[in-house]
């Protein structure tokens, strides 16, 4: 493979100017999830102030759990040292201690929460998404339904996603980083990780993807031990002081909890149909906390084992169940939780759960219309979502690099609960996660850009007339950054392209030859560059640099007299990492610019991955090349084609052809390579 060494050229670009650009959209981008964490707040917040909810089941089991451990200072429940993991009895306990034996002050610091993580999302989403496509899955979380519902109820959800969304931004900001830096954000994602577990034990489904992601860095393709090391190191102490209690205890060495082998035989059974789950399955024996588990655990792998077609069968029940239509019963139950709904429903669980014979059979029916009500609700919006969702991640596996940092986290959790034990309430970890490829998919549909889709989405007259409109009250915070250049107003990118094509007949073009041009590579801020033979063309690859925060900038240059027109045939690759295409003419000095033009890429105006040609003219307009130098050809002597890249993210293009033409009616003299 032919390769030219690459040089540096720092004049290409003003870094301190691109600096300030960067800074700009990371200002910009915090202020839009700013925003979305006080609309997030607000809706919660008003959403508990209304909300009456009684804890009932597992609910009420963490309130007494937290009171007891308030009250004697020891974690334990009757029977029981290590059912329930700690971490959320202790978040009560330390809102306990602090506001009093208060359900309510539990539900505004859950709101909190829950409005941190929808701001949090958007930063996490913006590493894989556009600007907009980023804000889109941030709102999805803030308005979620079932999200919403557990923020009044005593349920470990909304403090478990901001572990989860903290940790995975940890581990996404670890690798935007080196040295120490990367390894003490490695140590933190491990830390909040460990508290995830902690909180919900099905969190150590996790712990591989997250470790997998602390070593290997998606961008540059590069493995490093160190960060990995620092990352296993922190859940090892955070985790230690409850395994070593565990341990004395006579619970073993390593239990974490002994829910896990009762929850593994009430998913891998023979009376386990529909649901892929048969809690009836589970005896009670008169036997020690850690014998106990491990009898229900022999059980269950001794089934697996012994039926391995059936457990397939049901482990595709489970996966089909968490990624399809079927609604969360207990967030139908809350979805309007009036203090008449409470009362239904506590008379439900005490008649149903504890043989109370006493309760209103008035109370009893409302608690059964009000949550089939309800679930109705919640099973036509999975219908309109769970395709589309479900689509949407399909997409993005084709762009696996780009998605890694949430394809293997959400796909690790649910694939861990397919193959031993899933409720539904248990995808709302999940849900933020997938909320990321489907806002890309949304985002790509209401914009034209291509997060997951692979070509713009052909939009409608009507629909681009309102976001218009949208985009004008918007503007402020709204618009993606494009230089003030002047251009036509009036004429949209496939006119000018147009015109400029019809103008191009006047010209006598004549074509440069790539292969034997001789030319120089460019770069800033890149990790490495390739060039290549590309038949008759060349391809150039880049990778911008790990410890860049700007991106990275690089291309070819071609010594040539000035022009009067080009013809540029290229096809661009992975336009999804491109901030920006330039072309411009440079004197001897390669100081003074005679003409330039400039693509700075917007959603809706993202390079196309087929081969396009496009006509230039200095001083014009041409599609969304948009003229950055006054178009004095003047003592021209190189051109330059130059790329901007996304910070952390390979990009490159395919020249296929430049014809270059000195004025009309006249061949340029001495375009050919010198």
């Amino acid at each position: 493979m032919w390769e030219e060494p690459v040089s540096d050229a720092s004049a290409i670009t003003d870094g301190h100017a691109r600096g300030e650009d960067q800074g700009r959209n990371d200002r910009r981008l915090l202020t839009l999830a700013a925003l979305v964490f006080l609309l997030s707040l607000a809706i919660r917040m008003t959403w508990v102030a209304f909300a009456r909810v009684t804890p009932i089941s597992d609910f009420r089991g963490y309130d007494e759990l937290a009171v007891h451990w308030l009250q004697s200072g020891h974690f334990s429940s009757v029977g029981s040292l290590a059912y329930r993991a700690p971490g959320y009895p202790g978040f009560l306990a330390a809102i306990y201690a602090i506001a009093g034996h208060s359900w309510r002050a539990a539900g505004f610091v859950q709101a909190v929460l829950g409005g941190v993580a929808s701001g949090l999302l958007v930063l996490l989403a913006s590493r894989a998404l556009s600007r907009r496509g980023s804000v889109i899955a941030g709102l999805l979380h803030a308005v979620s339904p079932t999200a919403l519902a557990y923020v009044p109820v005593l349920a470990s959800e909304a403090l478990a996603v901001f572990l989860l969304v903290s940790g995975l931004l940890s581990l996404a900001a670890s690798q935007e980083r080196v040295g120490v830096a990367r390894c003490l954000l490695s140590a933190l994602s491990g830390a909040l990780l460990a508290l995830l577990m902690l909180t919900r034990p099905a969190g150590i489904f996790l712990l591989l993807a997250f470790l997998l992601l602390a070593v290997y860095s998606r961008r540059r393709r590069t493995w490093r031990a160190t960060p990995g090391l620092a990352f296993l190191a922190a859940p090892v102490v955070v985790l230690s002081p409850w395994l070593v209690r565990n341990h004395l205890a006579g619970l073993g060495p390593a239990t974490l909890s002994t829910a896990g082998g009762e929850n593994l035989l009430m998913g891998n059974n023979d009376l386990a149909r529909l649901g892929g789950f048969q809690e009836g399955v589970i005896e009670r024996h008169n036997l020690p906390e850690k014998l106990q588990d491990g009898l229900y655990r022999e059980e269950a792998l001794s089934w697996i084992r012994s039926h391995p077609g059936r457990y397939l069968v049901l482990s595709s029940i489970r996966a089909s169940r968490l990624l399809g239509f079927e609604p969360d019963t207990w967030a139908a139950k809350y979805l309007v939780p009036t203090e008449e709904n409470d009362r239904a429903f506590r008379a439900s669980f005490l008649y149903s759960w504890e043989g109370a014979t006493s309760e209103p059979p008035a109370l009893l029916a409302r608690a059964w219309r009000v949550e089939l009500r309800n679930a109705k609700v919640l099973q036509w919006l999975r219908v309109v979502i769970a395709p589309l969702l479900l689509l949407s991640l399909v997409l993005s596996c084709l762009r696996w690099r780009n998605y890694s940092l949430i394809l293997l986290p959400a796909l690790a959790y649910l694939g861990g609960l397919s193959l031993t034990y899933a409720e539904i309430r248990f995808r709302e970890l999940a849900d933020p996660l997938l909320f990321i490829p489907f806002a890309g998919f949304l985002a790509d549909i209401m914009f034209s850009s291509t997060n997951v889709l692979p070509r713009p989405w052909r939009q409608s007259r009507a629909y681009l007339s309102a976001r218009e409109t949208a985009k004008a009250i918007l503007a402020d915070l709204w618009k993606e950054e494009a230089p003030e250049t002047p251009g036509p107003a009036d004429l949209s990118a496939e006119e000018t392209q147009a015109a400029r094509r019809q103008e191009a007949v006047e010209y006598e073009f004549s074509p440069v030859s790539l292969t034997e041009q001789r030319f120089y590579l460019q770069q800033s801020g890149l990790q490495s560059m390739r060039v290549a033979r590309a038949g008759d063309g060349l391809s150039c690859e880049m990778v911008s640099s790990r410890d860049t925060s700007s991106g990275g900038v690089g291309g070819v240059s071609f010594r040539a007299a000035a022009p009067g027109a080009l013809g540029l045939t290229v096809s661009f690759l992975e336009p999804g990492n491109i901030q920006a295409v330039s072309l411009a003419g440079y004197d001897d000095t390669g100081e003074r610019c005679s003409f330039a033009w400039r693509w700075q890429v917007q959603d809706g105006q993202r390079p196309l991955r087929g081969q396009q040609t496009y006509v230039l003219v200095p001083g014009k307009q041409s599609g969304h090349f948009l003229p950055d130098a006054p178009g004095a050809v003047g003592a021209t002597r190189e051109i330059r084609f130059l790329l901007e890249v996304a910070p952390n993210a390979s990009a490159g293009f395919i020249l296929h052809k430049l014809d270059l033409a000195a004025g009309r009616g006249k061949p340029l003299a001495g375009s050919r390579g010198t």
